[in-house]
């Protein structure tokens, strides 16, 4: 995955988040082998000679000797490593986060390719038990560019409360974000790492950590596919591994040079992503929002309207309900038309489809639309009004 796409990937989990709450990769090159095999030499070479030369005993000590140097001694053993994320701790029950995503330069600066504001801020407050979230998010820019505008969410359990443009949604667990999804680096993925360089001891927000630091090629070990870094100039990585519970308190990465677009290889630009977490066991006042009602005829301006028993709302707000009913597609459609008969509505218009379908239902000046979708035996629906 490029470095590009990742950015883009930000945005796609953004508007997916707005999706649930309004209703709705190229094989990476590998890295050169032998640029690797450089890096590691030093500690595997020793090792391999005296497997070849056994006869001759200051051979077979020489390896001893030779792990002493600055190089392996100032450097992470991809094995022993074992870095773990935060949620892993059981020590930590609450903590901050705070997140920032940057594009800038030529590279990132018109059309599909340009970056909202050039920087994304994300802030958030955690507690594991009782589960509590909350986050804001700055995509920045003005105008146009701000169409998105800021986001709030807030989990309390199973129910998430998202706020866009002003208003608040209801939802429930499924739809609240993977907060690491939004990290191009997770910090699982540094036991990967076989030879980071050790830049030395220190204290962050109240944590004794030891700063480590990779190049481009450690960077394009990261992640699941890896990231194509073949043309990327200049990249670094920083993290701050805690002493005592090996979390990753802190971490920074930044590339720079031609070949972050896929769009505009030939440009120039930088790219920057941080992360640190900070307020541990703090004690967090995270309560849900006011939202002026729930009761689906109030929503809708619906009269006598009741959902079939077993059903269930997963996002609601003025003029918009999104609900799961215990029925197949066909008895969803007729009990719907049976029940807002009730309210006046009749069918005006109907697309069925073999598990899908759209239906129009008047009264009057107004008009409501019906999506229904088939899914494993129940049937999902969303509902919105207009005048």
């Amino acid at each position: 995955m490029t470095v590009r796409k990742h950015l883009l990937l930000v945005v796609v989990l953004v508007a997916a988040l707005l999706l649930a709450a309004c209703g709705g990769s190229a094989t990476p090159e590998a890295a050169p082998t032998t640029e690797p095999a450089a890096t590691i030499e030093p500690v595997e070479a020793p090792a391999i000679e005296a497997t070849e030369e056994v006869e001759p005993t200051e051979e077979v000590v020489e390896p001893t000797e030779e792990a002493e140097p600055t190089e392996e001694a100032d450097s992470t053993d991809g094995e022993g490593a074992g870095f773990v994320s935060i949620e892993d701790i059981e020590d930590i029950n609450s903590f901050s986060v705070n997140i920032t995503i940057g594009a800038s330069g030529e590279a990132f600066e018109e059309g599909a390719s340009a970056f909202p504001g050039g920087e994304i801020s994300i802030t958030g407050e955690f507690v594991k038990e009782p589960l509590a979230q909350h986050f804001m998010m700055s995509l920045g820019g003005e105008g146009e560019e701000a169409m998105l505008g800021n986001i709030e969410v807030v989990r309390l359990e199973d129910t998430v409360y998202t706020n866009f443009a002003g208003q608040w949604i209801e939802g429930t667990s499924e739809d609240a974000p993977n907060f690491n999804d939004f990290l191009f680096i997770k910090p699982e993925d540094l036991n990967k790492l076989e030879n980071l360089e050790e830049v030395g001891s220190e204290d962050v927000n109240g944590r004794s950590t030891t700063h480590y630091r990779g190049d481009k090629e450690d960077l394009a070990e990261l992640g699941d596919e890896g990231a194509d870094m073949s043309e990327v100039e200049e990249a670094q990585l920083d993290v701050w591994i805690d002493d005592e519970a090996a979390f990753v308190v802190k971490m920074e990465m930044v590339a720079s040079g031609t070949g972050l677009n896929d769009d505009a290889p030939d440009a120039n630009g930088e790219i920057s992503i941080s992360m640190e977490y900070g307020d541990f066991n703090e004690e967090f006042d995270i309560e849900a929002p006011e939202i002026e009602t729930t009761d689906i005829n109030d929503l809708l301006g619906l009269t006598d309207f009741t959902l079939p028993e077993g059903a269930s709302i997963d996002l609601s707000a003025p003029g918009f309900v999104q609900a799961t009913v215990p029925m197949e597609l066909a008895e969803a459609k007729a009990f719907l038309e049976e029940s807002l008969a009730a309210s006046g509505f009749e069918l005006d218009a109907d697309l069925s489809l073999p598990d899908a379908g759209t239906y129009v239902f008047t009264s009057g000046d107004t008009q409501l639309t019906v999506i229904l979708t088939e899914q494993d035996g129940s049937t999902s629906i969303m509902m919105t009004t207009e005048e």
